[in-house]
């Protein structure tokens, strides 16, 4: 990028352009100002300063929002100071309000920005209705992007009967954010098999035991009161056990969270899966929050949070940084064309854009190219239809209106002599205020890598807060020497990608050429012929109780509400392009590098057995990551979760020698028989000698020079199963020997009817045959054929 690009144009369409491009270099000359956007939460003195919590534009006023949130929040701090025995809790919130709102009391932003919040509040809920969640793109032990709250859950008292009083929900999703821990529910598989054959539900060990969900201040005025019982443990999120006492509030809470010996490493939930059956107190301990913090002494509890209310106004930071939701850039295509050579693209303008369209074209020398651009109608504009700078060397063309929806053409003809590179890029903003178009975050895992550690690659593709799925996404990064290389982005819960159909496209990129800075681009599109089917959000959500006990008798809470959506027609598909800054690499060695990438962890294993048969799927690791072709599998089976978990490499071996891992996400599907295995002798801890009914599988991949990926999440399966075949020829030949023995019965019975009445009648000549004949007819019904 060169400083043409900061050429301070004076139109207002001129201003919409660069407002809507991001690129790299200036990242660089920003004020200090934005150099602190986002600077994110920190712990000081064993309160969290810095948190942003912000409500979107469309959120209509309310006078009791703010109030509501404070009150949450305030509650979360002393939650989670007693969650993790006197650590952390809140000191100073900022609570940013949209411009749209009235009420101009407030003091205007300095460096508040909504797309950096840690909380926002929208005025939408989407198939999974209000649930409050944390969107998490990175495994376990890593930060998540943000909590959501719908402002229904933030003003509806009627809810907290479902999802417990505001504040242990905030302290709940806090952990999700700030910790990665990972849910201990699972609303697909509320109900499982233990490995003694009891059913049991998918939480954490404590007794599943349900009341009526209280806040401190409810608690503490019914512990005041005549009726007041002894405490009763709730059973909670991530194991978190509550102990309503009769103390003041907000100590009348006391809040567990699950531990080592308290955590059900058996039920089948994400912590499990994501965190290898740790428990959520061992992801706490281990972070850097718990590492740089003791307890407080004594006994008094924290200061209250305080609050700041700042309202955004009409300053806007702009440069060529556009945080704006409603802003796309949908095409931006650079290529070194020959003399006398055209680059030829087409850009689509999909229906949810269309405003100040703008088409930039930029040229290395003397004058512009021969420019031809069709709109979807025919309509053509020509080199002398742009706005021209030899200044800076741009040509710009401004669409009037709403640009029509369909595919724009544009070619550019280099008359030049010499070959030079001729750059088109396209913006565009929301054709309708209610409406968000589809926008791509790029962002990566760090800034600055040293070799031999890999670069992960994030793009954030939604429209408004729904993920778009099915997307095409290919990442291009381009080193300071060199030529780009292209990487495609995927969204199938392997690899980098922790989370399934979440809307972030995430692989790995470890192909560093040389030393330097690499910046990052990311084009992203969809045709129209693909699935949009809306999916329920992915992640870690509040759970939401549909009932509880109270006074020995079961009260209902209201019914769950979700919404539904359908996704309009895109008749064009869509295409975007964003740019994800640029990060430096050190350490890459001269000349021929070792093989010093693994292939990733396998962490979407699942097992089925069905009849005989145990069946394993997963998604195929690559021979260097999440990429190329590992060489094999190693699976390893054990009736001891323990066992398995802590020593992998002295479980059961079984026999892959048939197994030839495919290219890297690939589904692969492995099916063996479990009865050969089940009977070998094996060390089982004391803590679980009593008989198992389950099985327990793990794998890693190998790649052709021995390098071992990470062990994978367990899988379980049921071992109870129908009779083996001994026992079943035996079933066979008891039921061949009752059904033999009941036809000699029925035989003997019509020969002494017949004989009967053969006796009794026989003087009756004629009729006597007439009475054979019905009486054998009558026998033989009875007889099998």
């Amino acid at each position: 990028m060169n400083n043409r690009l900061l050429y301070n144009m004076t139109h207002r369409d001129n201003v919409s352009l660069l407002c809507s491009l991001k690129f790299v270099t200036l990242l660089a000359v920003l004020s200090p100002e934005l150099s602190f956007l986002g600077a994110g939460v920190q712990l000081k003195d064993n309160g969290y300063d810095g948190l942003l919590v912000a409500i979107n534009p469309q959120v209509p006023e309310n006078q009791d929002l703010v109030p509501n949130i404070k009150e949450m929040i305030t509650e979360a701090s002393f939650y989670l100071f007693n969650a993790t025995k006197r650590r952390v809790f809140f000191r100073n919130i900022q609570i940013l309000i949209p411009a749209t709102w009235k009420v101009n009391n407030y003091s205007q932003i300095k460096q508040e920005s909504y797309e950096k919040a840690n909380v926002i509040v929208t005025d939408w809920n989407g198939v999974n209705g209000d649930d409050p969640y944390t969107l998490q793109y990175r495994g376990c032990g890593k930060e998540g992007k943000y909590i959501h709250f719908t402002s229904n859950f933030l003003l509806n008292d009627d809810l907290t009967a479902g999802y417990g009083s505001r504040g242990r929900v905030f302290a709940h999703e806090w952990a999700h954010l700030r910790w990665g821990v990972f849910d201990e529910y699972n609303n697909d598989k509320p109900f499982y098999l233990d490995g003694q054959n009891k059913i049991k539900a998918t939480s954490s060990t404590f007794p599943p035991l349900v009341v009526s969900p209280h806040s401190p201040r409810q608690s503490h005025e019914s512990a005041g009161s005549s009726t007041s019982k002894a405490p009763s443990a709730v059973q909670g999120q991530h194991g978190v056990r509550h102990v309503v006492g009769s103390q003041k509030p907000p100590v009348t809470l006391v809040v567990e969270f699950c531990n080592a010996s308290t955590h059900n490493q058996e039920a089948p939930n994400l912590q499990n899966q994501m965190c290898s059956l740790r428990s959520a107190w061992d992801i706490l301990v281990d972070s850097s929050d718990f590492s740089h913090s003791f307890p407080m002494n004594g006994t008094e509890l924290p200061p209250p949070p305080t609050f700041s209310v700042v309202q955004a106004g009409d300053k806007v930071v702009c440069l060529v940084l556009d945080v704006s939701s409603k802003m796309a850039e949908l095409e931006s295509t650079s290529e070194n064309v020959e003399p006398y050579h055209q680059l030829k693209n087409t850009v689509t303008v999909d229906s949810s854009v269309g405003n100040d369209t703008t088409f930039l074209v930029t040229w290395q020398i003397s004058g512009p190219p021969e420019i031809v651009l069709s709109d979807p109608t025919g309509r053509k504009y020509y080199t002398n239809n742009f706005i021209t700078s030899l200044a800076s060397q741009t040509s710009r063309l401004y669409i009037a209106g709403t640009a029509k929806p369909g595919h724009w053409a544009c070619s550019l003809n280099n008359t030049h002599h010499s070959p030079q590179v001729l750059t088109v890029t396209v913006a565009s903003r929301a054709s309708s205020s209610t409406v968000p178009p589809v926008t791509v975050e790029v962002f990566v895992e760090k800034d600055s890598i040293h070799f031999p550690d890999p670069v992960t690659i994030y793009a954030n593709v939604k429209k408004g807060l729904y993920p778009i799925l099915n997307a095409t996404v290919t990442a291009v990064i381009e080193p300071e020497t060199g030529d780009p290389i292209m990487l495609k982005l995927l969204d199938d819960g392997a690899g980098a990608d922790v989370i399934k159909n979440d809307g972030i496209y995430s692989r790995y990129f470890f192909s560093f050429a040389v030393n330097g800075r690499y910046s990052l681009k990311v084009h992203v599109s969809r045709s129209p012929s693909v699935s949009t089917l809306v999916h329920p959000l992915a992640g870690s959500h509040a759970m939401y109780v549909p009932g509880y006990i109270a006074n020995g008798n079961i009260q209902m809470n209201a019914p769950r509400k979700s919404a539904h959506r359908s996704e309009e027609e895109q008749k064009w598909g869509f295409s975007r392009v964003s740019s994800g800054g640029s990060f430096s690499v050190r350490g890459v060695p001269d000349g021929s590098r070792p093989d010093a990438f693994p292939p990733c962890k396998i962490i979407d294993l699942e097992a089925v057995k069905v009849e005989e048969e145990v069946t394993l799927s997963w998604t195929a690791p690559g021979e260097d990551f999440d990429q190329g072709q590992a060489t094999s599998y190693e699976i390893r089976v054990s009736k001891s979760l323990q066992s398995i978990r802590d020593d992998f490499n002295n479980a059961i071996l079984v026999n892959t020698s048939k197994l030839n891992p495919q290219q890297a996400g690939t589904r692969e599907i492995f099916t063996f028989l479990p009865r050969s295995f089940t009977n070998e002798p094996e060390y089982q801890p004391e803590s679980e000698a009593q008989e198992n009914h389950r099985m327990y599988v793990a794998i890693r991949a190998i790649d052709r020079n021995s390098l071992k990926s990470a062990v994978s999440n367990i899988a379980q399966v049921s071992l109870s199963s129908p009779l083996s075949s001994a026992s079943a020829s035996g079933r066979d030949h008891l039921i061949l020997k009752g059904v033999l023995t009941a036809m000699t019965l029925i035989g003997i019975i019509c020969f002494v009817i017949v004989v009967i009445h053969y006796t009794l009648n026989k003087k009756k000549g004629g009729q006597e045959k007439e009475w054979d004949e019905i009486t054998m007819n009558t026998c033989t019904e009875y007889l099998p054929s």
